[in-house]
């Protein structure tokens, strides 16, 4: 499964890891085949890795919507201002890992995965690693 990193606002880390958020909106999306994994790295925090999620699918969307406003925990005039009429993608968030509260887990650098600052959006990880590496 291909590894991907993403940075990601600390409100919506928060929101992913409590479960309210249940897509991740951004422009493009990987190319890799689904699923894949998705680790965040939470923008401020220096290149830490806190939590990953696996993405089952992703959806397409060229409008807000009350369907996608719950998805992704955001208000629909904040999906319409980031899409600028144009198409965006939701990636389904799934099978949510908290590296700051799940046992036997712990916050990770980027430069763990090749990358030496954090993404502006996401990209993939240079080094693959498998999930029991996390461990």
């Amino acid at each position: 499964m291909q590894t991907i990193i993403m940075t990601i606002k600390p409100v919506h880390l928060g929101n992913i890891r409590r479960g309210r958020k249940k897509g991740e909106l951004r422009k493009t999306f990987p190319k890799c085949g689904i699923p894949f994994r998705v680790l965040l790295c939470e923008s401020g925090s220096g290149g830490q890795i806190k939590a990953e999620f696996t993405c089952r699918d992703v959806r397409a969307i060229d409008a807000p919507s009350q369907f996608f406003s719950d998805i992704l925990f955001l208000k629909e005039q904040e999906i319409a201002d980031y899409l600028c009429g144009k198409t965006g993608y939701v990636w389904g968030v799934s099978d949510v890992v908290d590296y700051c509260s799940t046992k036997g887990y712990r916050i990770k650098n980027i430069s763990g995965f090749g990358l030496s600052r954090p993404p502006q959006s996401w990209q993939y990880a240079r080094k693959e690693t498998s999930k029991n590496e996390s461990k």
